[in-house]
């Protein structure tokens, strides 16, 4: 190889370690990593410290961009969160000591534990570079192969096959504590959600009480039947129905509405400048048509409707007519629909119980005999969020749009193999100037300019190329036919995370790698392995331009929120319409937790994988996570709206996405490991592998009944926390309590007290009372004595040598005994101890208010019910101006077409400019705890 090397010492980096990029120069005698690092990390700093700028100015006096959790009528006292100083600095200190559990109480489930991932993540990254960068490090730096800059530091730089047992080694150890770490993780989520779900705030909520049932029979398409097969617990039963026909008129008269209140907003406009200029068209008219005065009648508001043949109507006039036309006939089809008389059943049923646990119960249980049955069943969907398109699909249709949907993703993953192939291959100047001649002069541009083409450009084509990807995904969700938006995020982080792994992992790397050695590989095809074996673990210099963009420029972006920026500090100016002013200050972007967290759970998956080949990465990894951490926990503090809400079903999911990481970190390290002929570390992997294997089934065996489903015991443990353990269970109502029956006796037994007892002297009678008559007792009972017996002498031994302190704190750790304030260790150690469900009950208080508190009287009429049924006709909302042209339209409306219409909290100024009072809107309306 080294005679190869000589004869061309342009053949490829893994001869002459010249490394461009992120993966190398070929036709140079030394890596740029350093500077490609540098050439993203300079662009990258600058625009973080100029978001960071903006955001520091403008978060003192934009509260609505910054602080809308603080400030937003739409939240519920209970939600907002505290009004965070206006001061330049004084805010800071009180935000960092903000503890996570204020977000679980004020905001979500999810929220604190996306917090708390990534807290791990970074934790897990930084134990990583403890146990590498010690031991790999050095044996990476000195390891003889030639390599320099960054590229010294990785596994490719290692010619020694025996150093190798070090990385077995380390993998080891690392592995086992993220195995074990994912474990402790699952107990500690298990604990909290189910203190959550169970805590009085969230389990007389409706949604906790209600169970959605679809592919229901239509025999079982009644409220009596159903009750009969839920027993005396159902307390009400929504049947679905097909609502077509009524969302479509409903459609008509809602834009039919909006049409009439920007017609009036215009006359009132177009009054009031005429009134204003002195222009006046037309004498004085009665009082009840004082526009006429200034607006003569063909500049009025008009419009040309197809139903018409496109002649011209005056809108106002038109609009009233249509809407009274409407509105009987919706209020007559929805008396229809409620009577059970129009529209054919769907088969789809919401069924409230009358506790969590009556619910928890029926979801648990097999309803219907028939396989796809009464199935699939959802709990804990709020009426918000329900996608009531996906309840009309049948159980066959669901069946083939899923499987044409998940074809669907297969090929999207297949084809996008494509542009993020490109991206890998952008990386590798040397590759293109040396196989496109239209390219060649970019070798001739200067280090740092070359620098930002293969740092800094392929990982931002790569993030912006993979962020359209989660909106692909809910539409094929909705058309597979996911019924609710949390249900809707868990389907895209599950093809969210393959799309991640296989493109900005596995194609990246392995493309980048590729075309730095692909001209090596045609002059010298034996020297594959070896090629593979220093190019592959170059390519991590990639992944470290890539988590810096992620981490610092995406996270900048997410703290200065530029969207919001626009809309409430350019677009509310030049928005003339009072109800748009109000429809963008109360929006709320909500989290798409299926987009968020794959996207970080993919970066650990690359962190781990390479932990052993490239160490470096775990440290901007571990730094990278709590820098998102830091900007997450603000912005769920103050901003963000975690209205979709998965009950933490999100955090399990990623967990187990984790292990992948380690899968494929060991499979990276078996394949580098044969490439290099180094046999026995490569059995010493798949032997690792093969323990996590197991170690995965074993716990997914023992802990997936528990992660979505809450157990009847819980109950009991509650009331003993309460103080109610001392009253007894309730009974079935039997009229013979079977415990009072005695059971039947032997003679020898009733006349027990009777009969004469020998003396059980001697060693016959001793073996007796110990348990050894006969031969398989007295086996069992020498081998415990002498078990004991071995063990009382070895401590007694250990203690005689002076081991004893040691044996007891042993022990003390083996077996901790709970204590309020535990160390850390013995926490992460002992999360069924410390992290019980009667400890992460406390961080959930009691005195939050009962959420029924916040339903209306109507409630059975409005909640599982589509919106189409419902909702009433818009209230218009006018501007009112001095010439009283809005108060005479607001008559009007109400005379002639029963429209409500008001003009409390939006004026017309004298400049012509409509302005108003959004926290004065009439569509206000108190928010619903369903």
């Amino acid at each position: 190889m080294d005679k190869l090397g000589n004869a061309d010492s342009n053949t490829g980096s893994a001869r002459d370690d010249g490394d461009g990029g992120t993966l190398g120069k070929l036709n140079k005698p030394k890596s740029a990593s350093i500077e490609s690092i540098v050439s993203t990390l300079l662009p990258v700093l600058i625009y973080t410290s100029v978001c960071v700028l903006i955001f520091w100015v403008l978060r003192r006096r934009m509260a609505r961009v910054y602080a809308p959790r603080a400030h937003l009528r739409h939240y519920l006292p209970q939600e907002r969160s505290l009004s965070p100083s206006k001061g330049w600095f004084d805010w800071v200190r009180p935000f960092i000591k903000e503890a996570d559990v204020y977000i679980l109480n004020h905001s979500s489930l999810d929220a604190f534990l996306f917090l708390r991932y990534l807290k791990l993540l970074s934790f897990i990254c930084f134990i990583g570079c403890c146990l590498s960068w010690p031991v790999l490090m050095p044996i990476h730096a000195t390891g003889g192969g030639g390599l320099t800059q960054l590229d010294s530091a990785t596994i490719g730089n290692v010619t020694n096959p025996k150093h190798y047992f070090f990385h077995v080694a380390v993998a080891y150890i690392y592995f086992g504590f993220i195995l074990f770490t994912v474990y402790r993780e699952c107990i500690y989520y298990i604990n909290l959600r189910h203190a959550y779900l169970l805590s009085p705030y969230y389990s007389k909520r409706l949604s906790s009480r209600t169970v959605l049932f679809q592919c229901v029979p239509d025999k079982y398409l009644d409220a009596h039947r159903l009750r009969k097969v839920f027993g005396d617990s159902v307390k009400h039963v929504w049947l679905v129905r097909d609502t077509s026909d009524l969302e479509h008129m409903v459609d008509e008269r809602d834009e039919t509405a909006l049409r009439l209140e920007k017609a009036e907003i215009r006359l009132i406009k177009l009054a009031n400048a005429a009134r204003l200029k002195g222009q006046r068209s037309a004498p004085a008219q009665p009082w009840f048509s004082l526009p006429p005065q200034w607006v003569p009648a063909s500049h009025r508001p008009g419009h040309r409707p197809l139903g018409n043949f496109l002649r011209r109507v005056d809108t106002i006039k038109w609009t009233r007519n249509r809407l009274k036309l409407l509105m009987p006939q919706i209020a007559k089809l929805r008396r229809k629909l409620h009577a059970g008389s129009e529209g054919r059943l769907l088969g789809s049923v919401f069924i409230e119980f009358q506790t969590q646990s009556d619910a928890q119960r029926a979801y648990q249980t097999l309803a219907h005999d028939r396989p796809m049955h009464m199935s699939p069943r959802f709990i804990g969907i709020r009426p918000d969020e329900v996608v009531w398109h996906s309840l009309r699909i049948g159980w066959f249709a669901r069946m083939v749009r899923r499987v044409a949907m998940l074809a669907l993703i297969i090929a999207a993953i297949v084809f996008w193999v494509i542009p993020a192939g490109a991206v890998g291959i952008m990386s590798n100047i040397t590759f293109l100037a040396e196989n496109f001649v239209f390219l060649r002069w970019l070798t001739m541009l200067p280090a740092p300019v070359t620098g930002v083409i293969q740092g800094f450009l392929p990982a931002l084509a790569l993030s912006l190329l993979m962020a359209i990807v989660p909106w692909l995904l809910r539409g094929c969700a909705r058309v597979a036919g996911e019924p609710s938006l949390s249900e809707i995020e868990l389907y895209v982080q599950n093809f969210y995370f393959a799309f991640q792994v296989i493109q900005v992992f596995l194609v990246t790397t392995m493309t980048s790698a590729a075309s730095a050695a692909l001209g090596a590989v045609i002059k010298d095809p034996t020297s594959i392995p070896d090629l593979l074996s220093k190019n592959l673990p170059k390519a991590s210099n990639f992944y470290l331009s890539y988590i810096l963009i992620q981490c610092l420029a995406v996270g900048a972006t997410g703290l200065l929120h530029l969207w919001d920026l626009i809309r409430h500090g350019i677009m509310t100016r030049f928005i003339q319409n009072p109800r748009s002013k109000w429809r963008i200050y109360k929006l709320t972007r909500p989290i798409h937790w299926g987009g968020w967290f794959p996207v970080f759970t993919n970066m650990a998956v690359i962190a781990f994988s390479y932990a052993c080949i490239a160490p470096v990465i775990l440290g901007f990894a571990s730094v990278g996570m709590y820098v998102i951490y830091i900007i997450s926990k603000y912005n769920f503090l103050f901003v963000e709206d975690s209205s979709i809400d998965t009950r933490g079903l999100v955090y399990p999911r990623a967990l187990k996405h984790l292990l992948f990481g380690v899968y494929l970190a060991q499979a990276c390290l078996i394949g580098l490991f044969a490439l290099q002929g180094a046999y026995a570390p490569m059995m010493l992997m798949i032997v690792s592998l093969v323990i996590s294997l197991i170690f995965h089934i074993s716990i997914s065996e023992a802990l997936s009944p528990l992660l979505a489903n809450l157990p009847r015991t819980l109950a009991l443990e509650i009331e003993e926390l309460t103080g109610d353990g001392e009253q007894p269970m309730p009974l079935p109502a039997f009229d013979i309590d079977p415990a009072s029956i005695p059971l039947p006796l032997d003679q020898d037994e009733e006349d027990e007290d009777e009969t004469v007892v020998h003396e059980t002297t001697g060693a016959r009678g001793l073996a007796r009372s110990m348990g050894m008559e006969g031969s398989p007792s007295l086996a069992k009972f020498a081998r415990r004595w002498t078990w004991d017996a071995y063990v009382r002498k070895v401590s007694e031994f250990l203690h005689e040598i002076g081991l004893g302190p040691i044996l007891d704190r042993i022990d003390a750790i083996v077996n901790p005994v709970y204590s309020p304030n535990p160390s850390a260790i013995m926490r992460f150690l002992h999360p069924n101890t410390f992290d019980s469900f009667a400890h992460l009950r406390q961080m959930i208080p009691d005195d939050l208010p009962d959420p029924t508190a916040t339903y209306p009287e109507d409630y059975i009429f409005k909640a599982y019910y589509p919106p189409e049924m419902w909702t009433p006709t818009p209230r218009l909302w006018l501007p009112r101006d001095d010439a009283g042209v809005s108060t005479q339209e607001i008559d009007h409306c109400k005379r002639y077409g029963r429209i409500v219409a008001s003009d409390e909290g939006a004026w017309l100024g004298e400049d012509g400019v409509i302005r108003c009072e959004v926290d004065e809107a009439p569509f206000w309306e108190d928010r619903a705890l369903y």
